[in-house]
């Protein structure tokens, strides 16, 4: 068994070598110390940047789907344009989680270098302090651009919403609304080519359910304005007192929210996928109020038969009569 040593020279450079020994092994210990305090803080950036990112994704999607237009809700919707705004086709879902994902990422990377700065400064609660005064002064300028926005807007809605009763107050809703298309379409179209909407009216909103890239609703005003010098002529359903009333309405709008955002049909496929004009029109009254406006004709396309609907046919049907024609 080796004990300490009896000699006082030996004794004194055992010691030492002793202490020297403990010292190179505390320093060791801080430098171990000190790699696993860079790992905790560089685990603690990407978990930190990685939650902030997400939340901030989850925000600005509330804001920008919420029912309010505003500038807040319009920052917010940049940040979901390309997959909702723009839109995918095939494979919508797998490029939706692809996009978030990098957003997710550019996100984390982007706010990164903020949190490095709160964990490397010496005084934590100053630069918490002057954080907050900077997202407060932003906040504040943008509820003030808000609010002024919103007053506009809320002039010009009352204003057009007096001008639409005087101008529409012939118009009830399942009113069709025919115009002249600026272009044509080879399948469906013929020397009285029209452009075909339903009104709904409600609480002194005149809006129309259309179709254009997709089935969607706008205003009758911008509708109108956006026709060949801003002729249309309304039809009605003959029938209206007895097949419009209270239900029937429901399952008009039961029906146009079944379809709202379908995208434009132009290979006329006779499908519920996607929809042209006239196909839209005639489906939506067919399995509202089962009412067919016009007989539908046959398409022979090749060794295939398909059915279609053309604007004119429902234009011309003895179940509508005209209220209004320029």
């Amino acid at each position: 068994m080796v004990g300490i040593p009896t000699d006082k020279r030996t004794q004194r450079i055992y010691l030492f070598s002793s202490k020297r020994t403990t010292l190179d092994e505390l320093q060791q210990k801080r430098r171990d110390v000190g790699l696993d305090d860079n790992k905790m803080k560089k685990y603690s950036l990407i978990i930190t940047s990685g939650i902030i990112s997400f939340l901030f994704i989850l925000i600005t999607g509330w804001i920008s789907f919420s029912n309010s237009i505003s500038v807040t809700s319009e920052f917010a919707f940049v940040f979901h344009l390309i997959p909702f705004g723009i839109g995918f086709t095939g494979g919508s879902s797998i490029l939706i989680c692809l996009y978030y994902l990098l957003l997710w990422v550019g996100i984390s990377l982007l706010i990164s270098p903020i949190i490095k700065a709160f964990y490397q400064s010496k005084n934590k609660t100053k630069f918490l302090i002057f954080f907050i005064a900077a997202l407060f002064i932003i906040t504040a300028i943008i509820f003030y651009m808000d609010f002024s926005k919103n007053k506009e807007d809320e002039e010009r809605i009352a204003t057009n919403s007096e001008m639409d009763k005087v101008d529409f107050q012939h118009l009830r809703t399942g009113d069709l609304l025919f115009r002249k298309a600026i272009e044509t379409d080879s399948l469906t179209s013929d020397s009285s080519y029209y452009n075909i909407g339903i009104a709904f009216i409600d609480n002194g909103n005149y809006t129309l359910l259309e179709m254009q890239d997709q089935v969607q609703y706008v205003s009758i005003r911008q509708w109108i304005e956006n026709s060949n010098n801003k002729d249309y002529t309304a039809k009605r359903l003959r029938d209206a007192d007895s097949l419009l009333n209270s239900s029937g309405i429901k399952a008009f709008e039961r029906e146009a929210s079944n379809n709202i955002m379908k995208k434009y049909d132009n290979s006329t496929n006779w499908s519920d996928e996607e929809m042209y004009n006239a196909e839209l029109i005639w489906k939506i009254y067919k399995r509202s109020i089962d009412i067919e406006l016009g007989l539908l004709d046959t398409l022979n396309v090749g060794s295939i038969k398909k059915l279609m609907i053309r604007p004119i046919t429902i234009f011309n049907s003895e179940k509508l009569m005209t209220v209004r024609k320029n």
